[in-house]
């Protein structure tokens, strides 16, 4: 199930890197990200808000970290 993943906590990177499956993308909100490589956009710099939810919609699930 592609999941997409929206990094809004301090912790939130770390607690979904062992969460990233195949086909899975993550958003972060206010902060740079790396995560090993797994594709991920950057709201308010890659995302606006029509896009953001432009991408929501191409996904099975959504989690919120």
């Amino acid at each position: 199930m592609k999941t997409l993943h929206l990094l809004m906590g301090p912790n939130a990177e770390q607690a979904v890197r062992e969460q990233l499956q195949p086909g899975d993308q993550w958003v972060s909100f206010g902060r740079a990200c790396n995560l090993d490589g797994a594709p991920g956009h950057q709201y308010g710099i890659e995302l606006d808000a029509a896009a953001l939810v432009a991408l929501m919609g191409t996904f099975e699930r959504i989690e919120t970290w």
